[in-house]
């Protein structure tokens, strides 16, 4: 669960993996998140790596257009993965909704990721959802109690 506490212990937990092996000039500047335990999860850039260890950027200040200026942590890869980027990560490094997809339009419409997801699940497809009318629509809206 994403942002929050999950129940999983240590020996259930199934650690996400980078392959030292497997990098290419390609993967750098990628997100990576870092996680040991849930919910300890912290976010970085891949700088660089050895035969060892991979060098992230964890904190430049906000400044990740020059997060090649800091200094990288030497991270093992068992606890690394390639971090797909959120909605907003996407908006700040292409500057346009050119490069999302009909889901994430669809989540900076609504709010919310959950409630997007229940939108298409529900109609079946973003098509099909634009079809909808306000009948339909109405079972999504939040109950609203009447004030005496």
């Amino acid at each position: 669960m994403r942002g929050g506490i999950e129940s999983e212990t240590e020996s259930s937990f199934n650690h996400p993996m980078i392959g030292i092996d497997k990098l290419t000039s390609a993967d750098v500047g990628k997100w990576i998140v870092y996680s040991i335990l849930p919910p300890c999860r912290d976010r970085g850039r891949l700088k660089s790596w050895t035969k060892q260890f991979v060098y992230v950027v964890f904190r430049c200040g906000g400044n990740w257009a020059d997060y090649t200026d800091y200094t990288a942590a030497p991270t093992l890869p068992e606890y690394l993965d390639f971090l797909s980027p959120t909605v907003s990560e996407k908006l700040a490094l292409y500057g346009c909704t050119a490069a999302l997809s009909g889901r994430e339009h669809l989540t900076l419409l609504v709010g919310k990721e959950e409630i997007a997801l229940a939108f298409i699940r529900h109609f079946g497809s973003i098509k099909a959802l634009s079809r909808a009318s306000l009948y339909q629509l109405r079972q999504f809206l939040p109950a609203v109690k009447p004030r005496r």
